[in-house]
């Protein structure tokens, strides 16, 4: 599966390569440093500048890449569509992570500017269920 391609979900959190199977959606299975995309600081911009929805008791957070420190690996941010890490801005500047292609089509339809804030009911957030990240752990 191309995850960049068929991303399923309204959440983006790859998952640890030592944590998962070989076809699970981890870190190195979004590097493209192939990809040509003007407004990657705009991208970045609009992921750091997002509300934080959540936080949970998450050790500090380290890139996978590089060890830089990234905060609080518990926060997660949201635009009350999408769902994603605290950090994936420095993913996505320093390491050339490419987004899901629909995540990067929504982005650009908000023209970069995220909301001030969103809506604080969880039932709202697209939060993974322990089935799909289960299911994804264990890809092989």
């Amino acid at each position: 599966m191309n995850w960049i391609i068929d991303w399923p979900y309204k959440w983006f959190a790859p998952f640890l390569p030592e944590r998962c199977g070989k076809s699970a959606p981890h870190w190195l299975a979004f590097v493209d440093k192939t990809w040509v995309y003007t407004d990657r600081v705009r991208l970045a911009e609009y992921l750091a500048a997002a509300p934080v929805v959540l936080i949970t008791d998450a050790e500090e957070g380290r890139c996978y890449f590089c060890g830089s420190d990234l905060g609080n690996a518990s926060c997660l941010r949201s635009d009350g569509i999408w769902l994603w890490e605290n950090g994936l801005d420095h993913y996505v500047l320093e390491h050339a992570i490419r987004l899901p292609d629909t995540f990067v089509a929504h982005i650009e339809e908000r023209e970069f500017r995220p909301p001030a804030e969103v809506h604080d009911d969880f039932e709202f957030l697209p939060m993974p269920t322990g089935a799909e990240v289960q299911g994804l752990l264990h890809l092989e």
